[in-house]
């Protein structure tokens, strides 16, 4: 049967969840003790599953004297009380370690008077292999057959670079993997 209901949250709560300014205080905090700074951030996509959930991506440029780096933040919340408990049992167990989107991965941050919670890319609840897929020195292993990762790769071994194609939170990643050999760079 069709539950009628309206939830206790609402598409405006929703909105505002996930506003720039929200997201950029939430992530200002974040960087700031490690010394970057937000330079911009730009929603890219958001989705609603009604009647429960919603999730929305945002890119983040952030510097650092002269480094910069574009980060994939993860908006992901829910609508009524039943979905934001089931959200939040799902994500709980990934929120002991302190989410590093600069230095390690973005875990899961629990905002619950927002029935919000944020992560970065390349964690996903879904998706527990994409942190190491996303590797290049993972994935360089393991496409060059060097299985001992304690051992470092051998001289002359091309290097890898990883590019996000194309991501879709708790449902699909595709990801480039280019080696840059002697022979010019070769796709995967």
């Amino acid at each position: 049967m069709l539950n009628t209901e309206t939830p206790k949250v609402s598409l405006v709560t929703m909105l505002e969840a996930t506003s720039e300014e929200v997201v950029g205080d939430f992530v200002s905090a974040l960087l700031a003790p490690k010394g970057w700074e937000v330079e911009g951030i730009r929603k890219r996509a958001s989705r609603l599953e009604p009647p429960d959930r919603y999730w929305a991506m945002f890119e983040i440029q952030a510097k650092n004297d002269a480094r910069a780096r574009s980060l994939r933040l993860v908006a992901r919340g829910a609508f009524g009380a039943d979905a934001w408990e089931d959200l939040h049992a799902r994500l709980e167990r990934h929120t002991g370690r302190p989410p590093d989107p600069i230095d390690g991965l973005g875990y899961p941050t629990i905002l619950p008077e927002r029935q919000v919670a944020f992560w970065f890319y390349p964690f996903d609840p879904a998706m527990p292999g994409l942190p190491a897929a996303a590797d290049p020195e993972t994935m360089a292993r393991l496409l060059l057959g060097h299985d001992d990762a304690a051992a470092p790769l051998p001289d002359g071994a091309p290097s890898l670079a990883v590019e996000r194609v194309r991501y879709l939170p708790e449902v699909g990643a595709i990801l480039r993997y280019q080696f840059d050999t002697s022979a010019g760079p070769l796709s995967i």
